[in-house]
């Protein structure tokens, strides 16, 4: 049951990385960390099981190095984005200036 829970985060953190879905990111994110905080390290479970265990965790791991690169790539887009809206902000109020001086 762990191992297929786990590999429903897995999946669900795929999907939203893929989508560029950031808000279902870090409301998968707790969830993640809600459950894992509740149910591990797994109880009673047999050396199968827990390689299985690990292996999903790997992979989940692997899952979230990804959302986190997609998530500071969009990050630092909308900083540039931002960065350049200021900038030409900037440049129409100098343009704005320039204009009231020729005029006046």
């Amino acid at each position: 049951m762990l191992v297929q829970v786990i590999d429903g985060f897995n999946e669900r953190m795929q999907k939203a990385t893929e989508a560029q879905d950031y808000e279902q990111l870090r409301l998968l994110d707790a969830a993640c960390l809600r459950f894992m905080s509740n149910n591990l390290p797994p109880r009673a479970q047999d050396e199968a099981e827990l390689r299985a265990v690990k292996d999903s965790l790997e992979r989940l791991q692997l899952t979230y190095r990804e959302a986190v690169k997609a998530c500071l790539a969009a990050k630092n887009e909308a900083h540039q984005e931002l960065h350049s809206v200021g900038r030409s902000r900037r440049n129409a109020i100098q343009y704005l200036d320039v204009a009231r001086n020729i005029v006046s």
